[in-house]
C-alpha cells in the first residue's frame, strides 16, 4: 500500500485503510473501490491524503508527533536508501566479491541516519503486515528494526551501527544452502535438512572470517544469531550472549515468523506472545519489553472479538497501548446492545478498561 495525495486519486483506486474524519467516524472503508464523487467528497470534507493500495505491503507507521504523510516519507526514505544496493552486493557475493561487501556499512549509516534525523519514526507504534518469505526483504526489516530496538533502549551510536551491519549479512550464508526453508517449521525438515539449515551461521561467518573491515563483535553476531541463553541455541550452543547478539536474535525471530523462513506464517499477536513466552528465558526481558511496547499486536482492519461479544474492527493504534487499539463494533455485544445501528460506534481500548480481547475473528 501507499500513502497518496486526494489530489493524486483516480478512480478505481482501491481504499487501503479506512479513511477517518478528525472525529474518527469512519468516511470509506477498506476495500471500497474509488468513484469520481467519492473523490470530490474527501476534497470537500478536507482529507489531503488516503493509503491505496498498490500490491506492496510492509511496515506501517503511526505517530502523535507527526502526520502520516511525514511518517511514510521517512519510512520509504530508510528503505529506498539501501534496499537496490542491498540486493545488488547480496547477489553478487555469490561470485566471491567479498570486498564489495563492505558497501553494506555505508548502507547501514544511511538508514540510521534517516532514523536519527525524524525522532518520530522511533517514537511510533509499528504495524508489521505479513509478506512473503524474500530473504533480501528480510533482511532490511531486521537491520531497520534492529537499530530502532537499540535506540529505544539508548545503546551508544557506535554499537547501534555495529548490531545493524551485522544484521545485514546475518544470513549470507542461506546463499550457501539448498534446503527449501520458506514457511516450514525447522522441525518438520528431515535431520539431514535440519543440519544443512542450521550451517548457513557457519558458512557465513567462514566467509566473513578474514574481512578486516569487519569488527569481531559483528562477526561474532553473524554467528550467533540463533543462538540463546538456555544453550539450545545453535551453532555454538553458547549461554553467554552480548546483548546485541540477542536484539539480533529476536528481531530475526520475529520477522522469520512473520514472513514465514523457517517457520510457517503467524500473526504478529501470536509471535508477540511468543516473545513474551520466551521473555527471561531465551533473551533479555528488557529487549523483548522494548519490542512488545512498539509493535501493534493487532494491525488495522483485524477483527477482534470482545468478552461481551462485541466483534470490533482496528482502525487506529494507541501510542501507548500497542495491545489495546481503537475498534469500529461491527457485531454489538451485550454492552452494546442499546446503541443505535445506525451509529459508528467505536471503542477506545485503552480507555474502556472493562473490555478485554476475547480472540481474534479469522476470515
Amino acid at each position: 500500500m501507499k500513502l497518496t495525495f486526494v489530489d493524486l486519486l483516480k478512480e478505481n483506486d482501491i481504499i487501503a485503510e479506512p479513511v477517518m474524519s478528525d472525529d474518527l467516524q469512519v468516511l470509506l472503508g477498506k476495500g471500497t473501490l474509488l468513484k469520481n464523487e467519492y473523490i470530490l467528497k474527501l476534497k470537500e470534507l478536507g482529507v489531503s491524503e488516503v493509503y491505496i493500495e498498490d500490491g506492496i505491503e510492509g511496515i506501517r507507521e503511526y505517530s502523535k508527533g507527526a502526520s502520516a504523510q511525514k511518517i511514510e516519507e521517512k519510512k520509504i526514505e530508510i528503505r529506498e536508501a539501501c534496499a537496490n544496493q542491498v540486493r545488488k552486493i547480496l547477489k553478487r557475493h555469490i561470485y566471491k566479491n567479498e570486498k564489495e561487501l563492505s558497501g553494506l556499512k555505508q548502507s547501514v549509516n544511511e538508514i540510521l541516519d534517516v532514523i536519527l534525523s525524524e525522532p518520530a519514526v522511533v517514537k511510533c507504534v509499528y504495524e508489521i503486515q505479513q509478506r512473503e518469505p524474500d530473504i533480501y526483504e528480510h533482511t532490511l526489516n531486521v537491520c531497520s528494526m534492529s537499530m530502532i530496538v537499540a535506540l529505544k533502549m539508548k545503546l551508544e551510536k557506535s554499537s547501534i551501527k555495529q548490531l545493524g551491519t551485522a544484521a545485514m549479512l546475518h544470513d549470507l550464508g542461506l546463499r550457501y544452502t539448498t534446503v527449501k526453508y520458506e514457511n516450514k517449521e525447522l522441525s518438520s525438515l528431515s535431520k539431514e535438512e535440519q543440519e544443512e539449515y542450521k550451517k548457513h551461521t557457519i558458512y557465513g561467518y567462514t566467509v566473513l572470517f578474514n574481512e578486516e573491515w569487519l569488527s569481531e563483535q559483528e562477526k561474532s553476531m553473524i554467528l550467533c544469531h540463533h543462538e540463546n541463553l538456555t544453550g539450545g541455541g545453535y551453532p555454538l550452543h553458547t549461554e553467554q550472549l552480548s546483548v546485541l547478539s540477542q536484539i539480533l536474535a529476536v528481531c530475526d525471530i520475529m520477522d522469520e515468523m512473520i514472513c514465514g523462513i523457517g517457520y510457517k506464517k503467524r500473526k504478529i499477536w501470536e509471535v508477540l506472545s511468543y516473545l513474551e513466552e520466551i521473555k527471561g528465558i531465551y533473551y533479555y526481558d528488557l529487549i523483548i519489553e522494548t519490542i512488545c511496547s512498539f509493535i501493534a499486536a493487532y494491525p488495522k482492519g483485524t477483527r477482534l472479538i470482545l468478552d461481551d461479544g462485541s466483534v470490533g474492527l482496528v482502525v487506529k493504534q494507541n501510542e501507548n497501548s500497542p495491545r489495546r487499539p481503537v475498534i469500529q463494533i461491527v457485531v454489538k455485544g451485550s454492552r452494546l446492545k442499546n446503541i443505535s445501528k445506525e451509529a459508528v460506534t467505536l471503542v477506545d481500548l485503552e480507555k474502556e478498561k472493562e473490555y478485554y480481547i476475547l480472540k481474534v475473528e479469522e476470515h
